[in-house]
């Protein structure tokens, strides 16, 4: 009973005012539709059924309006053209040296030389000692105790045939024998040590002048001479700079656009790179859900030489031909389907359409129109099918 009173209200609201303006109607609705919503959950009844008896009702009034209302809309159009547009997406990016590494102490001591920041070293250039006369002579050292377990055994292993001959004439017991054999082994296990011994000391040399991995320009350095270090602290970084890189994140939608290849271009300030998509990954990070990208940027001369700037990037991918393009401010949306009005003889026509594909503030689209029809601009959003418009020139 209570809805029947209430979807009364509403036929009476829907035919109150045939003369008003679409404007207004649309007005009118927003403010009541939430005045009879609210009744409707105080009185009750189920708010969903009677905002769609709302706006059912409101379709009609705003129908008659539209039919009773022998005024034209003014409108400004566009006529609808095939051309091609150039897919493409721009992205905030941090701009990186192409190879970049931190630079990790492998032994303790006390730092004796190294490099500036901004000094440029070629592959196998040091970049900073540590204590490299006492570690060279610890090498030292360690090599001639090696040698000289060497010729321990290599006399043992002269010794011990001798013995073993002497073992099967009786010229001497099993228990000297043996007694013989077992100095032949301590020999044997002294020079396995000393071997092990002078490689670490050997290792611990060559740690002691970190060698650069490749050629680059050496930064973040803040060291002493005399400072002491340990293994495992972070003395700096190397930079290559021949060329950048940058790992871009892409959704979804962006990483079936772009691939390996597609021309890229980073800016920021005075900086204008252009590269080429390198690697885009078709597994999604488990922590942001997005695709990464790698792009390569070519550095000519050395030009830039700053690592960690952020900028945008924009990738170029297909260039799309012969489609339909229309600005995506001029497309209108109705629950989800979009569409546009077509203007035919002074009166509007609605036509559903599909967006194929979005590209900035652009999108391809597709529908029941044909090239150089055309289509309103601007004071759409006051139409209605098969209305009266006057065009602006």
């Amino acid at each position: 009973m209570k809805q029947i009173i209430i979807f009364s209200l509403l036929l009476v609201l829907a035919c109150e005012d045939t003369k008003q303006t679409p404007e207004e109607i649309k007005a009118d609705y927003i403010a009541k539709n939430k005045e009879f919503s609210d009744k409707a959950s105080e009185a009750g009844l189920d708010k969903a059924l009677i905002t769609s008896q709302i706006n059912y009702l409101q379709s009609i009034q705003l129908d008659t309006a539209s039919s009773t209302d022998n005024s034209s809309v003014a409108v400004r159009v566009a006529r609808i053209t095939i051309g091609s547009i150039q897919d493409e997406v721009e992205l905030a990016a941090r701009l990186e040296a192409y190879q970049e590494i931190e630079i990790l102490s492998s032994v303790s001591g006390k730092v004796s030389q190294f490099k500036s920041n901004g000094d440029y070293v070629k592959a196998g250039d040091f970049i900073y000692k540590a204590d490299a006369d006492l570690f060279y002579q610890k090498y030292i050292s360690a090599k001639a105790n090696l040698v000289q377990a060497e010729k321990s055994l290599e006399k043992w292993q002269n010794d011990i045939k001798t013995y073993e001959k002497l073992l099967k004439s009786n010229d001497i017991s099993r228990d000297e024998y043996q007694n013989y054999e077992i100095q032949y082994l301590r020999a044997d296990q002294s020079k396995t040590a000393a071997n092990v011994l002078s490689e670490e000391a050997k290792l611990a040399y060559e740690n002691a002048a970190y060698r650069a991995p490749f050629s680059g320009y050496v930064g973040n350095i803040n060291l002493t001479i005399g400072q002491q270090i340990s293994p495992g602290q972070s003395i700096g970084k190397l930079a290559d700079f021949s060329k950048f890189k940058v790992v871009a994140s892409l959704s979804v939608d962006e990483v079936q656009r772009f691939k390996k290849g597609d021309r890229a271009e980073f800016k920021a300030g005075s900086i204008n790179l252009e590269g080429a998509v390198e690697s885009v990954s078709p597994i999604a990070d488990n922590r942001t859900g997005t695709y990464l990208a790698r792009i390569a940027f070519n550095n000519i001369g050395n030009k830039q030489m700053v690592s960690g700037v952020f900028g945008k990037i924009k990738l170029y991918g297909t260039r799309y031909k012969d489609k339909y393009v229309l600005e995506q401010a001029d497309i209108l949306d109705q629950k989800g389907q979009k569409f546009i009005y077509v203007v035919e003889k002074g009166k509007t026509r609605r036509v559903d359409i599909t967006e194929e594909l979005r590209i900035g503030s652009k999108s391809i689209v597709s529908g029941d129109f044909k090239e150089n029809d055309l289509y309103v601009t601007s004071g759409a959003g006051r139409l209605a099918a098969n209305l009266e418009v006057s065009i602006i020139e």
